[in-house]
């Protein structure tokens, strides 16, 4: 594997969600502002190259919705492969300070042509029964 340096992004960010999607780009969403503590709802994306080359700059993508903004978020991209399969999509449990576990809440999700869907969930809600995680696309 061969590391290189990739554009600063347009402003500091704190833990966002990173993805590296089926567009060819690199995606970078949510965190929190230089304060640590302001959730931030930019989504910015770079150009990444088939030989492992970026693009020159981030671009700006459509803000998130105010309640994705922040840095417990998760993106998750599925691959439907046609109406007579079912896909399923199950969020990970993630641990809290106190040490409770959380799973993802309501997902925003956008469809880039018929073949992928792409969601971003913000996982802020308590952990539910696991039967409760499974999404079924058509």
């Amino acid at each position: 594997m061969r590391m290189q340096p990739i554009p600063s992004l347009p402003e500091p960010r704190y833990s966002p969600a990173l993805a590296l999607l089926g567009d060819g780009r690199l995606h970078l969403f949510g965190g929190l502002m230089p304060d640590r503590a302001t959730p931030a709802r930019d989504h910015w994306s770079l150009a990444v190259n088939a030989d492992g080359s970026t693009g020159d700059a981030w671009v700006a993508e459509p803000l998130l919705p105010a309640y994705l903004g922040g840095s417990h978020g998760t993106v998750v991209q599925l691959h439907p492969r046609g109406d007579e399969m079912r896909q399923q999509a199950t969020s990970s449990a993630l641990p809290t300070a106190s040490g409770a576990m959380q799973r993802c809440g309501p997902s925003t999700c956008t469809a880039a042509g018929a073949a992928t869907v792409t969601c971003l969930c913000p996982c802020n809600t308590p952990l539910a029964a696991p039967s409760s995680w499974a999404r079924t696309l058509r």
